[in-house]
């Protein structure tokens, strides 16, 4: 089983690079079409034509992805795909939940606090960094010396691909490394806490108790506010928040 995660771990990776490189060439097909076409018809049968060798490594790239995920889905192991429908994060809520936390040796205590602590430290990492490499394209496209209303937009739209394009790919590899990364150790997290016993159930003594106790709780709130009521009103107090209403109406906010 595990071997057989992995084969499907690695077809999945693939099929992202594909799904990726799909996506740059139909790009690189649309803009070389565009720009090397007459202004005044850019998408005529003869370009289009003259650039299918593009389209069809897109169709072939886009074939291959298909069956892929259609295969992947025919044998992805069932505790896999369990983790695809939920997701690994919400499965190990669920587990730290229904499982007796308790249960944790000392050892176990200290592996599962390591396992925490990498995991913030590597969501940490990855954010600054992608941060600190966005402030790069931001830049650029904030300047407005880099654009102008009467200025080459061919030239000026490469120009912003070469300056932001770079910074963002890098990006997306980070976040590519650390999704990797950070479901390798909500695995292991998930292994320590599949271990231990599930959590007891209350007895039905026990939830009449906690129910009484309850009620009780709530009648002693309500006695001591309806005291209170009947104490201020005793006193006079009632009359004088009433006067003091009044003044509020019409000498603070006023009446009209």
């Amino acid at each position: 089983m595990e071997k057989k995660a992995k084969i499907l771990f690695i077809v999945k990776l693939v099929s992202t690079i594909l799904t990726g490189g799909m996506g740059i060439l139909l790009i690189a097909a649309l803009g070389d079409i565009y720009f090397a076409s007459p202004d005044n018809d850019p998408f005529n049968t003869a370009s289009i034509s003259a650039h299918s060798p593009y389209f069809i490594t897109v169709l072939v790239l886009f074939s291959v992805v298909l069956c892929a995920s259609i295969l992947s889905a025919i044998f992805l192991p069932k505790e896999n795909r369990t983790f695809d429908k939920r997701g690994k994060q919400e499965f190990l809520n669920q587990l730290r939940y229904y499982k007796e936390s308790s249960a944790f040796k000392e050892e176990e205590k200290k592996e599962v606090a390591a396992i925490q602590k990498k995991r913030h430290i590597l969501l940490w990492i990855t954010s600054l960094v992608s941060l600190a490499l966005f402030v790069f394209p931001l830049a650029y496209v904030c300047n407005p010396a880099h654009f102008s209303a009467y200025g080459d937009i061919a030239s000026e739209a490469i120009a912003l691909a070469i300056h932001t394009l770079p910074f963002l790919l890098v990006i997306y590899i980070l976040f590519l490394i650390y999704s990797f990364l950070n479901d390798k150790e909500l695995e292991k997290e998930i292994k320590l806490y599949r271990k231990l016993p599930l959590k007891k159930e209350k007895s039905e003594k026990d939830e009449k108790k906690e129910k009484l106790l309850k009620t009780i709780l709530q009648a002693s709130i309500l006695v001591l506010a309806i005291t209170f009521l009947i104490v201020g009103a005793v006193r006079g107090e009632a009359e004088s928040v009433m006067a003091k209403a009044i003044n509020i109406c019409t000498e603070c906010i006023g009446l009209g």
